[in-house]
């Protein structure tokens, strides 16, 4: 993870550079301002999706263990 982090930092920086540096500048205000959202959206989206995924592997495993507990109790 932190490895990921160190990379996506510094990827970012140049992708921003690149995107803006191929707009005018009369547009370059609104193209940071979509360059800033997309990174947004997909952060969020890359949490949630990440947090389902842990969530139903977790929720998997809880009815594993109370499945085993009812069947040794009976």
């Amino acid at each position: 993870m932190v490895i990921t982090g160190f990379g996506l930092g510094l990827v970012f920086s140049p992708v921003n550079t690149d995107a803006l540096g191929r707009v005018g500048a009369a547009d370059r205000a609104q193209a940071s301002g979509i360059v800033q959202t997309v990174r947004q959206l997909g952060g969020t989206l890359g949490v949630a999706l990440i947090g389902a995924i842990i969530l139903a592997q977790q929720h998997e495993g809880t009815q594993v263990a109370h499945s085993s507990r009812r069947s040794s109790t009976s």
